[in-house]
């Protein structure tokens, strides 16, 4: 058996500072060099506020406000990261947002896939959640992250780790 490290093999962000519909696909290095302005803090910032988003039940409120790109006018930002565990699995999640007439950042969907099987979704305009095809009720008002609800599931339990244990260096 040959050992896979886990890492982020995919970014997505649509409507996120200077990022319009951008995909980095890093590898196990990564320099990122570029002009003033050209996007290199706006991603290692989009790291750190997802993670912070997956750690931190209450982190939406301050994380993603007055992040969406200036010149376009839509109220949502999508997000996507896809990973790979080290046994090879491969993780992909989807992150919609949505923002209100007052600026106010929610989920409008999440959702989490393992090797493209749906694991859980997020309906946040209805709260439902759906955990392997079944609804869960949730007991409170989510503000965050599914992931950060820290549910009794081994694969999203993967997930949420492969999200928390990123490091970004910032010289």
């Amino acid at each position: 058996m040959s050992y896979v490290s886990r890492m982020i093999t995919r970014i997505y962000a649509d409507n996120y500072r200077c990022f319009t519909n951008f995909t980095f696909e890093p590898k196990r290095l990564n320099l990122l060099v570029g002009d003033n302005g050209s996007g290199k803090s706006s991603l290692l910032q989009l790291l750190v506020s997802l993670r912070l988003l997956v750690r931190t039940s209450d982190a939406l409120r301050y994380t993603f406000a007055n992040s969406k790109t200036r010149w376009d006018t839509r109220p949502h930002q999508r997000f996507e990261i896809t990973c790979t565990d080290r046994d090879g699995a491969e993780f992909h999640w989807v992150l919609l947002l949505t923002f209100d007439a007052s600026g106010r950042t929610s989920i409008e969907k999440e959702s989490i896939a393992k090797d493209g099987t749906v694991i859980a979704t997020l309906e946040g305009g209805t709260k439902k959640l759906h955990l392997r095809g079944s609804e869960v009720p949730i007991p409170y008002e989510l503000e965050g992250s599914l992931l950060s609800l820290r549910l009794v599931d081994a694969d999203l339990q993967r997930m949420h780790d492969l999200v928390t244990d990123m490091t970004v260096l910032k010289l």
